[in-house]
Order: C-alpha cells, then structure tokens, then sequence
C-alpha cells in the first residue's frame, strides 16, 4: 500500500520476485508526495514520472483509495491480500485507518526487527519519505528491506 519511495521500492522488489502486487494511493497517480515536491523542477519531475513509470510497468496495480471509501477500508485490504505494507507516514489517509483498526498506540505493537505487528503478522511497515524524516534513499532502503521480509513470510515453511 502507499505510493512513496518505500512503498514502490517494495512493490518494485516483490514484482521482481514474483508477486502479484497492488499499490493504493490517494493520489491521481502513483508517486506519492515526490510529484508534489519536485514540481518546481520540470527536469527531476520528468525524471521522477519516467522512474516510476518504470516501476509500474512491472506489473504493478494502482488503486486510488480515499479514507471515505468503505469499500477499501484497512480491514478489508487486510483480508484480501496475504501481505500488506503500509509505509510509516503519519501525513496520510492510512493513518485514521490504522488508528481504526488497530488502536491509538499501534505502533507498540510491532516487532523492531520485522516491523510486523506482533497480533497481526501479515502487516509491516517501515520509514516513508514525507513526514518523518526518512530521506528517499532511506526510504527506497526500507522498502527494499521490507520486500524482504514479507517475501521471508510469504514463503515461511508452515509445517513446522
């Protein structure tokens, strides 16, 4: 979920691995904040839309979601995917649906090293761009990291 650096460097990661993977955003387009923040620069927009493009031509599903769509809530995404990955931004719609879900202090409950909820093991997260303090290289970093561990959960030996 999420269309910043980290969301779709984890998109991108799990693209490449093989999965079938749908990114949601409250914007027109994917992008996330990066758009917004490069519009002054007519050349590093260009360059930003053509990484991007890039990285949806992986494969990858955009779905513009808006918090007054029940129909997207965090619940049902949490039901109808096997794993979701929410950046951790506090600047976005994702965050009332988090707080909905999951309770005010929800980020108590994640384990540090898998940043999965420890009652809820198919949801992680990690630094986004925007808001928190993440550069995009952290972030684009995160997300990598995160396309790691939920391709490690994915394919978790559960016979044992």
């Amino acid at each position: 979920m999420g269309v910043g650096p980290s969301a779709l460097s984890c998109a991108y990661y799990l693209a490449q691995a093989g999965c079938q993977v749908n990114v949601f955003g409250e914007e027109e387009l994917p992008g996330g904040k990066l758009y917004e923040r490069t519009a002054g620069n007519p050349s590093l927009n260009a360059a930003v839309m053509r990484d991007i493009q890039g990285i949806m031509a992986q494969g990858l599903r955009y779905e513009k979601w808006s918090n007054g769509q029940s129909e997207k809530s965090l619940a049902h995404i949490l039901h109808r995917f096997d794993a979701v990955y929410l950046p951790g931004d506090d600047n976005d719609a994702f965050s009332d649906g988090l707080v909905a879900q999951f309770g005010d202090q929800w980020w108590e409950r994640l384990d540090p090293v898998s940043a999965q909820m420890t009652d809820q093991p198919k949801f992680f997260t990690c630094r986004e761009y925007s808001g928190n303090g993440a550069s995009v290289v952290e972030a684009a970093a995160s997300g990598c990291a995160a396309a790691m561990r939920i391709w490690d959960y994915l394919n978790r030996d559960l016979s044992s």
